[in-house]
């Protein structure tokens, strides 16, 4: 099942994070694996040169990036070679979780099979999330697709959108939500987001993901909504 299968990305260091995530989701009597996040400072050059570009890693993504990038890559990963299931649900620790989240996953998780998807977003929260057209309904929450579905703080992935976004994202270069984004208008790609969030950010920094000052960066801080 959908619930069952629940993976939360958390440093070592993050300790406090991961207390809060347990509370988070015990309040909805749900139990959730860890994976154990990147720490983008730790990779050797070897590594940094291998999974990024020289651009990225020079100019365009921090270390915390690099890590925040690869822990969602590592999983992808992990779920082609599940045989338990064929699907994943991908959380980053620094969120809450809404009421719905729980009944939306165990409604969904009856009609996963009929639906062609390889991403579908619980947190997408910017101007773009829009949806387009509303391709199937649960608990009167819409599922479509949307301009820019700009968020990987919480989504369910299937081994086919696993399989696609590490072909299409062999090499780091940025934001892994923003690259997704990008890539998801030049490739055949199902990446569905949800009227409304079931999923929403704590405020604050992430430690996944460190923030840096690019143009790039200080042009997206503008789509999203506070």
């Amino acid at each position: 099942m959908l619930i069952d299968n629940i993976w939360v990305i958390n440093l070592d260091k993050s300790k406090d994070r991961l207390s809060y995530i347990n509370n988070e989701f015990n309040k909805f009597n749900i139990k959730f694996k860890r994976f154990n996040a990147i720490y983008g400072k730790e990779l050797s050059n070897k590594e940094l040169i291998k999974e990024t570009t020289l651009f990225s890693r020079n100019i365009t993504c921090s270390y915390g990036m690099i890590g925040c990038a690869l822990s969602h890559k590592y999983l992808w990963k992990q779920l082609l070679s599940d045989k338990n299931t064929d699907y994943y649900i991908i959380i980053e620790d620094d969120v809450i979780i809404k009421d719905k989240f729980k009944n939306f996953i165990i409604d969904l998780d009856k009609i996963k099979d009929k639906i062609d998807f390889d991403i579908i977003s619980l947190s997408c929260r910017n101007i773009g999330c829009s949806i387009i057209k509303n391709d199937f309904s649960i608990n009167n929450i819409n599922i479509g697709k949307c301009l820019v579905p700009l968020s990987t703080g919480g989504y369910i992935i299937s081994k086919k959108g696993a399989l696609n976004l590490l072909q299409i994202l062999p090499t780091i270069n940025y934001h892994i939500d923003t690259e997704i984004a990008f890539k998801n208008y030049f490739y055949n790609f199902n990446y569905y987001v949800t009227s409304e969030c079931l999923i929403n950010f704590l405020d604050g920094e992430s430690t996944l993901s460190f923030k840096n000052n690019s143009i790039t960066n200080k042009f997206l801080k503008y789509l999203i909504l506070d």
